[in-house]
């Protein structure tokens, strides 16, 4: 367990659902942290490889976001996952002029959340 021992109810981060993601690893508080601690360090990669979308790499587009879906429903992001998951439909599509419509927000509110995940594990472990 973490240094500093914390209630579900502690883990009050803007994006995040804490029941959700914690049910995810069936209430074990220390693997849901593990899981933002992760996707706080290991996303801003898949963000800089989804900021490059083209007509050329809508495949590898739809791969990198199915992996950001997956990410954020991981951890309980759950807005973030289903506009992750419109972005897969419609990359798999080919739909290029809607992703580039949708694309930069979700880039940047992946951001946002990072910076939310990093200051609550620095405030609170």
């Amino acid at each position: 367990m973490y240094e500093n021992e914390f209630e579900l109810g502690a883990i009050n981060i803007p994006g995040i659902d804490a029941q959700l993601g914690s049910d995810m690893y069936d209430g074990e508080l220390d693997i849901f942290v593990a899981a933002l601690r992760s996707f706080a360090t290991h996303i801003p990669a898949a963000l800089n490889s989804l900021s490059h979308v083209s007509a050329e790499t809508l495949h590898e587009y739809a791969t990198t976001v199915h992996g950001l879906k997956g990410s954020c429903a991981s951890i309980g992001a759950e807005d973030l996952r289903a506009r992750a998951a419109d972005l897969e439909a419609k990359a798999k599509a080919g739909g290029l002029a809607g992703i580039l419509a949708l694309n930069e927000g979700l880039l940047e509110d992946v951001k946002t959340l990072i910076r939310h995940i990093h200051a609550w594990l620095d405030q609170e472990i």
